[in-house]
């Protein structure tokens, strides 16, 4: 099983969250809306940006960067979590799922968790949080 661990993000890894999100959603973009407009996603970038401003974590393992994760907690008390994004070269090694769980291991018992995915996405299943 790969081993992962989590940091705050920097300024310096701007560039590298842009590309990650870039590469995650820019299909489901196209799919939806027809295209990518740069200068539109990179608005949208500086957005997520101020939603979630101290609350993006870099996803690292083998000494780099292999995702990141945007998390927080909401005006109602719940817990957000707003994107999960991995390189694909780290893909199905079942981070993701180890991210949420451990979420659900700090929070579940005093806060409601919260997901937000893309409708084609599959939602998290019971397999997921067991």
């Amino acid at each position: 099983m790969l081993n992962y661990h989590l940091r705050g993000m920097t300024d310096d890894d701007l560039e590298f969250v842009y590309r990650a999100k870039k590469d995650a959603f820019k299909r489901y973009i196209v799919e939806n809306w027809g295209s990518w407009d740069e200068t539109a996603q990179k608005e949208y970038f500086e957005h997520f940006l101020e939603d979630y401003r101290g609350n993006i974590q870099i996803i690292r393992a083998d000494n780099q960067n292999i995702g990141f994760v945007a998390a927080h907690i909401v005006g109602n008390g719940n817990y957000h979590i707003g994107t999960i994004v991995i390189i694909p070269e780290y893909q199905n090694h079942q981070i993701g799922t180890r991210i949420i769980r451990d979420i659900i291991k700090r929070y579940g018992d005093k806060r409601n968790i919260e997901v937000k995915y893309f409708k084609k996405n599959p939602p998290i299943n019971e397999q997921m949080i067991k």
